[in-house]
């Protein structure tokens, strides 16, 4: 039954598998048998799959979300947007804090890992309690997305954001003109941005900034 189960699976999915595998293993024993191992795995998992499915086609049906065609990624839709809100408003900036919130909570993939400790269950919970009161008491547009940005930075990833680039701390005319790259968690001067404000800059390719105005940035 179950070596059954997994011939059946393997012909299905065989075709994209194979394409997968092939672009990444030239011995073709070895592919075959990662196929296998693949089908095998397939029939262990079935019954959280299937349970997975079920969950998907709910939440495919519900007013407030949907699921995008083919990766099943949230799409979160219907939310309104209140647009003639004027800052400070506290109720209307702690509904931001609990959209955010519950979308990492029930549909974020790597929410078990956000923590620096992998032993800390509470590490989500914990940065909403943190964060009620900045975000509840920022007190114009710009303070409260700004709020915003440190509460997504907790999950580390740099996918998140706001979708406003201005507000990002510093403000105002005072980028750097060099591109930076972190290396062995240092940020590190790889090429100036404009030569002339570079070389005035001070700053030398392959410089490692330690700290910006007094404050290090580690």
């Amino acid at each position: 039954m179950g070596t059954a189960r997994a011939d059946h699976l393997l012909a299905e999915h065989a075709p994209a598998l194979r394409n997968f595998l092939g672009a990444r293993c030239r011995d073709d024993d070895l592919a075959a048998e990662l196929l296998q191992e693949v089908a095998a795995r397939l029939v262990v998992a079935a019954p959280r799959l299937q349970a997975n499915g079920n969950q998907n086609r709910a939440a495919a049906k519900g007013f407030y979300i949907s699921l995008a065609p083919n990766v099943l990624n949230p799409v979160f839709e219907n939310e309104l947007s209140y647009r003639t809100i004027k800052f400070p408003d506290a109720g209307y900036q702690l509904l931001g804090l609990f959209r955010f919130w519950n979308m990492v909570q029930y549909f974020y993939p790597y929410r078990d890992v956000m923590s620096d400790d992998p032993t800390d269950a509470g590490y989500w919970s914990r940065v909403l309690r943190e964060s009620i009161p900045s975000i509840a008491l920022a007190q114009d547009s710009g303070a409260y997305q700004q709020e915003l940005m440190r509460l997504i930075a907790k999950i580390h990833d740099t996918h998140a954001n706001t979708g406003s680039y201005f507000i990002r701390p510093p403000t105002g005319s005072c980028q750097l003109p060099v591109d930076l790259r972190f290396i062995e968690g240092q940020p590190v001067v790889r090429q100036y941005l404009a030569i002339s404000a570079g070389f005035a800059s001070g700053l030398q390719i392959g410089d490692a900034i330690l700290a910006l105005d007094g404050v290090a940035v580690a």
